[in-house]
């Protein structure tokens, strides 16, 4: 099997109304076979070290500033590594899809994942739009939505659910930010503390056979914060440092299990510092963590993490960022913690780092955890290691324990504060450590389903306890001033429009009703695609085009204003967008 990143088209050409989801057959015009796929190489293989036995070890990169367009279909199959500081910018409505393969089920050290893994010094800017979101799914979609076979695994899967998890691994962010990551090898003689090393390795990757050009223990490929950081100065630069921007991106059904208790997480940012932005990421049905930091500044807002088999939200190694507006739900049939949040590593030796030595201490508001399930063993958050954030104006209900810490490693650290929230529907009463929080009560939100029957609706209701007492974030700039605690405001549904979750039928449809535009008709014309609608008076449209409907709209013209109505009938001609076996077209009213 050739494992590499493929950008392939596989194109229709049609027209159908804006808004419809259905393909008018009598306007469909085929100009080649649909099984037609154009390979383009994308990554390159680069030797990174050589394994136990001489060999080389080969991975892919992407070497150099990389576009992926919406009007491709892109094919993950292995790791990808983006390096060399290069930049990859994902264009809103691009759809990445991705695989994983054994070879050997008796051994992980053959597994081929697809993943992405931004490296040191790299960049990743994610441009998604609410309309157009970015999405990296399972090649399971691409086959239910084609009836064919892509993966070459002999078999043709049927659409992923909310259940599907570990289909292939997930995003991956390194950076250079401090990280409080301790060993048991040295210790501080005049404290008996543990050493701080200002770096670690990622999880879920092997890594057999990478290069340690600096000899510090860990492959450079897989490498996050910086030895560097001992001095004050590198440190300020590196806590700032910028690793792109992420916005609307949904990344679905990934968490590949190389081994027990080695997975690969949603979306991980290890070492990212707060030049990053991360906003509107959704993360469904991951085998393992939706979101995790490990160490690192970045700051976060409108965070999905729906359906984990393990946790929604976990921190540790010193993470010291500032979020807002995260949401989490279960479904009863799977997950551990809504967030597990650790201060730093504690090692099993005979020293381990002191309370206050690094410590994670992000400050966190307006989350809403959900757990439909009821379930006794799933914990709305665990603290531990010397956790030693903020917690304020969040929502928590129906879960097994509400808040917990574990008293047979460290538990709590120095400053941990859980104030201002709302603990409602658990079975637990609250933790000695916390005042300053309502609890026996409900949230009374709209309504709270975990079935796709359009009945999540988690904003609150005009009665809800929600709506009182909200904090003064006027002062914070890294925070939203809200008047509602919880992730939704009565008037405020964020997770709408863009997700799996809307898309996937959870959620109502807020969106007004629209009319159709009326097509008369649509054909080729030598080059050139003639377009003829019905338009009104007062309206304004656009033509937008497709390569594969799953890619979303994008316009015909780049930078193209609106056609005005005339009342009667609009014909528009213009050169084919790009030379493809199928397309899709439509009309928009602006």
């Amino acid at each position: 099997m050739k494992k590499q990143l493929l950008g392939g088209t596989l194109f229709a050409l049609s027209c159908f109304p804006v808004y419809s989801q259905a393909i008018v057959t009598e306007l469909l015009i085929n100009l080649m076979p649909e099984d037609v796929n154009i390979a383009v190489d994308l990554a390159t293989q680069v030797q990174v070290g050589a394994s136990d036995l001489g060999a080389p070890v080969f991975v892919s990169q992407i070497t150099t500033d990389t576009t992926l367009s919406a009007d491709q279909t892109y094919f993950l199959q292995e790791e990808v590594f983006v390096t060399n500081g290069a930049t990859l910018t994902i264009e809103a409505g691009t759809v990445i899809y991705a695989a994983a393969f054994e070879f050997d089920p008796d051994l992980t050290s053959d597994n081929v994942v697809g993943s992405l893994i931004v490296t040191r010094g790299a960049d990743i800017v994610v441009q998604g739009t609410e309309e157009l979101p970015v999405v990296m799914t399972t090649v399971d979609s691409l086959e239910a939505l084609r009836n064919t076979d892509v993966d070459n695994d002999g078999v043709v899967a049927s659409a992923p659910t909310q259940n599907t998890t570990g289909r292939w691994g997930g995003l991956t962010i390194l950076g250079n930010a401090f990280v409080a990551n301790f060993t048991d090898s040295d210790t501080d003689s005049s404290s008996g503390n543990e050493i701080n090393l200002f770096e670690g390795s990622i999880e879920g990757f092997g890594g057999l056979g990478f290069e340690d050009l600096d000899s510090d223990g860990f492959s450079d490929l897989l490498e996050f914060g910086s030895s560097a950081n001992s001095d004050s100065d590198v440190l300020a630069l590196n806590n700032a440092e910028s690793s792109g921007s992420i916005q609307f991106l949904s990344i679905r059904h990934g968490g590949f299990m190389l081994s027990d208790g080695n997975e690969i997480n949603g979306l991980t940012m290890a070492g990212v510092g707060s030049g990053t932005v991360i906003d509107h990421v959704e993360v469904v049905a991951n085998e393992d963590d939706a979101f995790e930091w490990f160490g690192g500044t970045v700051n976060s807002s409108h965070l999905v993490a729906a359906f984990s088999n393990d946790d929604s939200f976990d921190i540790d190694l010193g993470h010291s960022g500032t979020h807002q507006f995260w949401f989490a739900i279960y479904d009863g049939d799977g997950g551990d913690h809504g967030g597990e949040w650790d201060g730093t590593n504690v090692n099993d030796g005979d020293s381990s780092p002191a309370d206050g030595l690094g410590n994670s201490n992000p400050l966190i508001a307006n989350v809403t955890f959900l757990d439909t399930g009821n379930s006794d063993t799933t914990e709305a958050i665990r603290f531990d290691d010397f956790f030693s954030g903020i917690l304020l104006d969040s929502a928590i209900d129906n879960f097994g324990v509400d808040e917990t810490y574990d008293n047979e490693s460290d538990g709590i650290g120095l400053g941990l504060t859980v104030i201002n929230n709302v603990f409602a529907g658990n079975n637990n009463v609250a933790p000695s450590f916390n005042a300053g929080n309502d609890y026996d009560t409900e949230l009374n939100l709209v309504s709270v389903s975990a079935l796709p029957n359009g009945l999540l609706d988690p904003r609150p209701t005009a009665d809800s306890l929600l709506l009182t007492s909200a904090s003064d974030f006027s002062q914070n700039p890294l925070l939203d001033d809200v008047s509602y605690r919880g992730a939704f405001g009565p008037d405020e549904l964020f997770i709408s429009g863009w997700t799996f979750l809307q898309e996937a039928g959870f959620l109502p449809d807020l969106a007004p009703a629209a009319e159709e535009v009326e097509i008369i008709d649509c054909g080729v014309v030598g080059s050139n695609f003639n377009i003829r609608f019905l338009s009104t008076n007062d309206a304004s449209y656009r033509i937008m085009f497709s390569t594969d409907l799953t890619d979303g709209f994008v316009n015909v013209v780049s930078g193209q204003t609106g056609i005005q109505g005339t009342g009667g009938e609009i014909s528009s001609t213009f050169l084919m967008p790009n030379a493809a076996p199928r397309l899709f077209f439509r009309v928009e009213e602006e």
